[in-house]
């Protein structure tokens, strides 16, 4: 497999504007998302090594971000970028996480967020979306 090189590089420098952003420092994200040395962490924000999707919460929680697209972006950086070109038009946006994330708190049990969705779908299938 090629490394997919350009994901890490994105990843490193958006956990870099974060971290500044945030004043958050490379120890206090490798002790908040569980990394196991800053060496790993180093990399990481450098754009030299892929996010392990194991860490992926842990970052997220530290740096505010979207946990789902954050495990996605870790994903792809497992895959070659050829392979991303033909898996990112399936996979939700952060738009439609948050919606998601939004839905499911107001159905606030999985019955009847799965039973929103549904309706939701019937709406969109009438609508021809």
């Amino acid at each position: 497999m090629i490394p997919n090189r350009a994901n890490w590089r994105y990843t490193g420098e958006l956990l870099r504007t974060r971290m500044a952003e945030l004043g958050v420092t490379k120890e206090e994200l490798m002790v908040g998302a569980g990394f196991p040395n800053r060496t790993i962490v180093t990399n990481l924000v450098n754009g030299q090594a892929r996010l392990e999707p194991k860490y992926a919460a842990g970052v997220a929680r530290v740096l505010q971000l979207h946990e789902q697209q954050l495990v996605l972006l870790a994903a792809e950086g497992f895959m070659s970028a050829d392979d991303v070109e033909f898996v990112r038009p399936i996979l939700p946006t952060v738009e439609e996480m948050e919606f998601l994330d939004e839905v499911r708190k107001f159905a606030r049990t999985p019955r009847r967020f799965q039973k929103i969705l549904r309706k939701m779908m019937e709406l969109m299938r009438l609508l021809k979306l």
